[in-house]
């Protein structure tokens, strides 16, 4: 546990920096980004609604970006079946009959899912679709194993709908819209590195629950996109559906295009766009949609359309055509690599699930789960900006971090910029801190994972194209427990109250849990399912303990030092029923008042012994070497004195502002 909270401290010392400030790295990237014309075009410069683009002939090109979202939504059990999306379990222990395809099995679908789905719909506007229907979409891969993929193609649960986000160009508010929002099944897992001719396939995973959210392509540059996922990321944690900190909750695939910039008069733009460029003598054609497969990193994300788009610039002013086309991106190289041309698109075969009835829904099941959304993020910060007078920015951080409503509960009665500046500074470098420890017991424990979980994986033998694994955004599911909710749908209850039944897949035996409490992983360490990492469970200190911590801070009885330590303290010890200030007072940790004669007395034998440091601040050159000798005089004082009461006094004594 001291190991624990070092790591903690060291984190929470340099979190201002992570959380308010934009990076070095990001600005070098955007840097980057202008010019990376030596190896393609020639510059990139913003617009009023994106990033302009100009190639080697001096053309101005606009991006066009559409998005497709595979999101993991956070239920206990499957989609179709009551197996457990437990994400820490062992290898092919969470496979159902159904998921593993056996004959005679048949869906059954979950009502949690049909009602996360409706939420989501909800949150970014738009249309619920009061009778949907499952389409089975057809392909092979070895982690399929029913060899298709349920879906919605032809009737989506939600349509329409939008995400607002500001512009990282000019500051200004932009909407992308969405196009529609499916349930679908994800597949299973397929391990490459072993060895031999083989892949491990791992089951766990196949039925798991999927939204894909599609966007218009209304996104103008990489940064655009990235403002917009983390917009559309953040409302889908707030509001639920995603598990606030899974490794692998969100996939996406990017369409890019790039089009000629058509540059309009203020008279054009008064009366409307038009187009009057004439495509038959135009000197270079538009692309066609290229699709970048299972991108999982923002990183990836930016680089990918970034390079995609200058591709594309690059064969158009050479004379030839961009085709349509699916590719992938490969970080080694920073270029994308194409895996099926527009002739060998592969012919999914859609054909009506014959399994699953329509899902239909009633007016007033929709009513009642609009009326019980919570507040979202964009009216969180508006509300944070108007009723405490916050910077957009930090509202932002505080909403997003998902420390809106801790923050709220400390304000009360208190100074809201000091708890606002000590949540940003401190508080939320711990709870990243403690999230990621979590994510990863093994830094908690000497223990190892067990190398035998490799033996619960199936081995099948590696056939096909590697590019057919782009598809694996699928789920297959079984069900060992139905019953008919209140609207008529025949559902499983969403994975909380599913019996502990066992099965036996393939000799395996199969432990078919509700998920939604801690677990012990195979290794033997307690660990906690990702669905539990929010922001409340992750933060070990209540608001009473925070509160009164900034209420010592604020009140000078402790410094701001010693208040560091403290706060880590509270992290390390777990305890949430600890007092602050007797804890503080057992370290010996708050200041006591000094005579001014005394203090007077600290501060001359400081200057006295740093003669060097002292000219140099008479002469006005060193606000940090002003800042050491106040350090000394908190030493000699063994850190209980006052440090704003200190730095006056020595101001007094070199006679400096």
């Amino acid at each position: 546990m001291a190991l624990w909270g070092r790591r903690m401290h060291a984190a929470a010392r340099h979190s201002v920096r992570s959380l308010v400030t934009l990076s070095r790295k990001e600005l070098r990237r955007q840097e980057h980004l202008k010019h990376v014309s030596g190896k393609t075009a020639s510059s990139a410069e913003g617009d009023g609604l994106g990033l302009t683009l100009r190639g080697r002939s001096g053309t101005a090109w606009e991006v066009k970006v559409g998005i497709e979202m595979h999101v993991q939504v956070n239920t206990a059990s499957k989609l179709f079946s009551a197996a457990s999306t437990d994400s820490l379990a062992p290898a092919n222990s969470k496979v159902s009959f159904f998921d593993a395809a056996l004959p005679g099995t048949l869906p059954m679908l979950n009502g949690e899912a049909v009602r996360q789905a409706i939420r989501a719909g909800m949150a970014i506007n738009g249309s619920i679709s009061l009778n949907s229907s499952f389409d089975r979409k057809h392909y092979f891969y070895q982690d399929l194993p029913l060899g298709f993929q349920i879906t919605q193609l032809h009737e989506p649960i939600v349509r329409g709908g939008s995400v607002s986000f500001i512009s990282p160009h000019d500051n200004s508010p932009r909407v992308a819209r969405i196009s529609r929002i499916q349930i679908e099944q994800d597949s299973g897992r397929s391990v490459y590195d072993c060895p031999g001719p083989h892949v491990l396939v791992d089951l766990n995973r196949a039925g798991v629950c999927l939204l894909e959210i599609v966007s218009e392509p209304d996104l103008r540059s990489a940064d655009e996109t990235a403002c917009f996922l983390k917009q559309l990321s953040s409302i889908l944690r707030h509001i639920g559906v995603v598990d606030v900190a899974s490794l692998s909750a969100m996939r996406c695939d990017v369409n890019v295009s790039v089009h000629r910039q058509i540059f309009k008069s203020p008279k054009e733009n008064e009366t409307g766009p038009t187009d009057n460029r004439d495509d038959s003598t135009s000197k270079f054609n538009d692309s066609e949609r290229v699709e970048i497969k299972n991108l999982q990193s923002m990183k990836s994300i930016l680089r990918a359309i970034e390079v995609e788009a200058y591709r594309q610039i690059d064969l158009l002013e050479s004379g030839l055509r961009v085709e349509r086309a699916t590719r992938r991106f490969l970080p080694a190289t920073q270029t994308t690599e194409l895996l099926r041309s527009k002739e060998s698109l592969l012919d999914y075969r859609f054909i009506p699930e014959p399994d699953l009835p329509s899902v239909v829904l009633t007016q007033e099941y929709v009513d009642a789960i609009r009326s019980s959304l919570p507040e979202l993020p964009n009216e969180k910060q508006e509300r944070f900006c108007s009723q405490y007078g916050l910077s957009r920015q930090l509202s932002s951080v505080l909403v997003n971090s998902g420390g809106g409503d801790f923050f709220e509960k400390v304000a009360v009665g208190r100074d809201v910029f000091v708890v606002a500046n000590w949540m940003t500074t401190m508080l939320l470098g711990h709870t990243k801190h403690v999230t990621a420890l979590l994510q990863r017991p093994e830094e908690l424990s000497s223990s190892t994972p067990s190398s035998s979980d490799n033996n619960n994986i199936t081995s099948a033998r590696h056939s096909g194209d590697d590019s057919n694994n782009n598809n694996n955004n699928n789920n297959n599911n079984n069900n060992n427990k139905n019953n008919k909710d209140d609207e008529g749908l025949l559902l499983h209850d969403g994975g909380e109250s599913a019996e502990k039944t066992q099965d036996f897949f393939w000799g395996v035996p199969l432990q078919l849990r509700g998920g939604g409490q801690s677990v012990w992983s195979h290794s033997g360490v307690a660990t906690v399912s990702p669905a539990q990492l929010s922001f409340e469970s992750s933060c070990t200190v209540t608001h009473k303990q925070f509160g009164d911590l900034v209420d010592l801070v604020s009140s000078n009885e402790l410094s701001g030092l010693r208040a560091k330590e403290l706060l880590a303290l509270l992290f390390e010890e777990l305890d949430p029923s600890r007092d602050v200030r007797s804890l503080a007072r057992e370290l010996n940790f708050l200041q006591t008042p000094v005579d001014d004669r005394v203090l007077k007395d600290i501060c001359a034998d400081v200057i006295a012994a740093h003669p060097v440091e002292v000219n140099r601040v008479k002469e006005g050159k060193g606000h940090k070497v002003f800042g050491h000798l106040v350090a000394q005089v908190m030493k000699r004082g063994d850190g209980q004195l006052d440090p704003r009461q200190v730095a006056a006094q020595l101001k007094a004594l070199l006679n400096c502002n």
